[in-house]
């Protein structure tokens, strides 16, 4: 349960990237560095401790903020233009990685709480945050080809409204 709850940003992200269909090889990468940026914040949070998400998390989710802020409004902007090329370079999966992993930080904090052994519940974060945004890479894809700029702009809504959630 707390994978896919982690998992629904980077499943909407991908879903966005999707709609400016890039490549098939673009989509699985984007799904491996989001399962990984998940597990491997889950495991900094595990390991870490509370002291350590209240000490990076308030500015992180700022960074959070404005990359998916960022992404959003150029898909808002250039779909009225043309159809754009999904932002799938490692720069920016990384950056975006990292902006929609901010959570699992916080709730591998809680991981040592829970019942479950502590690295099987990493895994599960990694394998459901991968695997959930490739199912939702592939309907991305197949709604850009069928609607191309209406699936970038409602895109771009939804990557400028994960970003105000980092804040607020």
């Amino acid at each position: 349960m707390l994978s896919a709850a982690l998992a629904a940003d980077a499943l909407a992200v991908t879903a966005s990237i999707a709609a400016a269909r890039p490549g098939r090889t673009a989509l699985v990468r984007a799904s491996l560095v989001f399962g990984a940026f998940q597990a491997v914040m889950a495991a900094i949070g595990a390991v870490g401790g509370m002291w350590m998400a209240t000490l990076i998390g308030a500015w992180l989710s700022w960074l959070a903020c404005a990359v998916l802020v960022a992404l959003g409004l150029r898909m808002l902007v250039i779909a009225d233009d043309e159809v754009i090329t999904a932002p799938v370079g490692w720069a920016a999966l990384l950056a975006l990685g990292l902006a929609t992993s901010v959570d699992a930080l916080a709730a591998g904090v809680s991981l040592p709480t829970f019942a479950a052994p502590v690295w099987g519940s990493v895994l599960a974060i990694g394998v459901v945050t991968s695997g959930l945004p490739a199912a939702a890479g592939l309907g991305g894809h197949m709604l850009g080809a069928q609607f191309g700029v209406f699936t970038q702009r409602v895109g771009g809504v939804i990557l400028v409204g994960l970003g105000l959630a980092a804040v607020w």
